[in-house]
């Protein structure tokens, strides 16, 4: 009697058996089998993975290979078109060099007194 008392009646080891264990082995599979491999993986491999999949190759054509390669390859014939034109200016010649600052200056005086010669100063 002493030592089922020292024990707790075995209510203890009792309580482990019947309740505990029982619901921790549910609990693991509900967590493990259902929740991990099913829910989980089911989830993230068909609807996360596979939508952004198929968004992408939706979207693939029209916005990466129309819109923003356009824009890219738009820019790069728009920079080749300029410095094409603008390469016949650079000639080499310091006398070329110093006519182009001469109509510099020119320019930058007639833009500072042409608002005084608007306002009849």
């Amino acid at each position: 009697m002493w030592v089922a008392a020292n024990h707790r009646l075995y209510l203890d080891d009792l309580y482990r058996i019947v309740f505990l264990q029982p619901y921790q082995r549910i609990g693991k599979f509900l967590a493990e089998v259902l929740d991990w491999r099913l829910l989980h993986d089911y989830f993230h491999n068909n609807v996360i993975f596979k939508g952004f999949n198929g968004i992408g190759d939706i979207l693939r054509n029209p916005v990466d290979l129309g819109l923003i390669d356009g824009i890219v390859n738009g820019v790069g014939k728009v920079i080749a078109l300029l410095s094409g034109r603008s390469r016949g200016i650079q000639t080499g010649y310091v006398r070329t060099y110093a006519i182009a600052l001469l109509f510099g200056v020119v320019l930058v005086i007639f833009l500072m007194i042409a608002p005084l010669l608007m306002n009849g100063a």
